[in-house]
């Protein structure tokens, strides 16, 4: 079943999402709705930007939004760069799954996402269900608020989730992933890896393994992993939480501080200790009260805001501090009906900061008030601000994955049913 598919650019309707590549120029954004987008038979790969710099962003969300490469006996990738995108490429809302390649070899052949090192980002998509070949390979941009997936290499050695990636890594959730036979989870990675969740995926190796990256305040657990979590000879690994790996720890040598461990690590501030997540096993990474994760992270190296936008350091509430969490869009300090009627009275405003209610991505905006906006308003919902507390010195924070009937809250106006998703508050 194939929706529509719009550049709202050049306001020119497509049958198809590569036809509407191929046909844009640079600057150009081209809207999906919700539906189910197979590759085209014949083809290497669903969606091949072939160089330009576009935008191209589903209107409904990964979940009712799907590129599939069908992959099973053919060897294809869900999406590819050609190398000369830049940072003013982005996909965005997508489920991208169905890649497969299977042929044994180095790294590079990409089930998921190959970037070709083209500066492109992805965002907010889920990258999931990609056989024998690695999940992301190749991309420099950033990769913000994903939900990478079982993507897996059960048949072929040589395939690793993260490969390559030089970027900012920020916000994502990685989970049930393979790797092949000899690798770590995320690889070879330059750039900044921050705020993170890494659970229950299977590594032939470490989970970071020979990464020439700063990777920080990250929630590694319950991982089957056959080395350190973190291996290798080079990187900055501070204030992550590393914690019932099957092998957790680090390589002698590597630069690990502020860091907490079921197993001692040499290093400033390091601890071991349980983090007291909340209920880690059903999705609920938040800290307790009494966690010893509180206030002892590195001061002088932390990112420079919380997931919903707040500026770090800050260790007090945003009504102490008048700083204000994304869904208050009337300043009152609670996320209620005053609210949703400000974005109802802005829904599909292009003209945005809109009356405040261009919310989403927190602490940003994407110039329209749209369903994305809203999924921040159902998160929130009935959230004090006194209540809410963003933060400074944590080594992980509230990480709580919303399920289906929460993000019903508001179900007369929410017609959006994908995933409502809090990957990290950082209090």
């Amino acid at each position: 079943e194939y929706s529509e598919i719009i550049n709202i650019t050049a306001n020119t309707v497509f049958s198809t999402i590569q036809d509407a590549i191929d046909s844009s120029v640079d600057g150009d954004t081209i809207e999906v709705y919700d539906g189910y987008y197979p590759r085209t038979a014949g083809a290497d790969s669903a969606v091949d930007f072939k160089g330009k710099d576009i935008t191209l962003r589903s209107t409904m969300g990964p979940d009712l939004t799907i590129i599939d490469a069908w992959g099973n006996t053919d060897e294809v990738t869900v999406v590819k760069f050609s190398g000369n995108e830049t940072q003013d490429c982005l996909i965005e809302g997508f489920t991208l799954m169905g890649g497969y390649i299977g042929l044994a070899g180095q790294l590079e052949p990409t089930a998921g996402i190959y970037g070709a090192n083209s500066q492109a980002s992805v965002r907010n998509c889920i990258i999931t269900g990609n056989r024998d070949g690695t999940a992301i390979s190749y991309l420099h941009g950033d990769i913000l608020y994903c939900d990478i997936l079982d993507n897996t290499s059960l048949n072929v050695a040589d395939r690793v989730t993260l490969y390559n990636c030089d970027g900012r890594v920020a916000y994502n959730f990685f989970a049930d992933n393979i790797t092949g036979a000899g690798w770590g989870l995320i690889t070879d990675c330059s750039g900044l890896i921050e705020n993170n969740i890494i659970a229950n995926n299977i590594a032939d190796a470490g989970i970071f393994d020979y990464n020439n990256a700063l990777v920080r305040n990250n929630t590694i657990y319950r991982n089957i992993n056959t080395l350190a979590t973190f291996s290798g000879n080079d990187g900055v690994y501070i204030s992550n939480i590393d914690w019932r790996n099957a092998v957790s720890g680090a390589d002698p040598g590597l630069n690990v501080t502020y860091t907490i461990s079921d197993v001692a690590i040499p290093g400033t501030g390091n601890i071991v200790g349980d983090p007291m997540l909340a209920d880690p096993d059903n999705g609920d990474y938040t800290l307790l009260p009494g966690s010893p994760c509180l206030d002892v992270a590195d001061p002088n190296s932390h990112p420079k805001d919380d997931f919903v936008g707040n500026k770090r350091p800050v260790d007090m509430t945003n009504k102490q501090t008048n700083l204000l969490m994304p869904g208050n869009i009337n300043q009152d300090y609670v996320v209620d009906l005053g609210d949703v009627i400000i974005m109802v009275d802005n829904w599909l405003r292009t003209d945005c900061p809109c009356d405040g209610a261009d919310i989403y991505p927190p602490g940003a905006g994407d110039g329209v008030v749209d369903l994305m906006d809203f999924s921040i308003l159902a998160e929130y919902w009935l959230t004090e601000d006194d209540t809410f507390d963003i933060g400074a010195f944590e080594l992980q924070s509230n990480n709580i994955r919303f399920n289906m009937e929460q993000q019903k809250l508001l179900s007369n106006f929410n017609e959006f049913a994908g995933r409502v998703v809090n990957y990290g508050r950082y209090t």
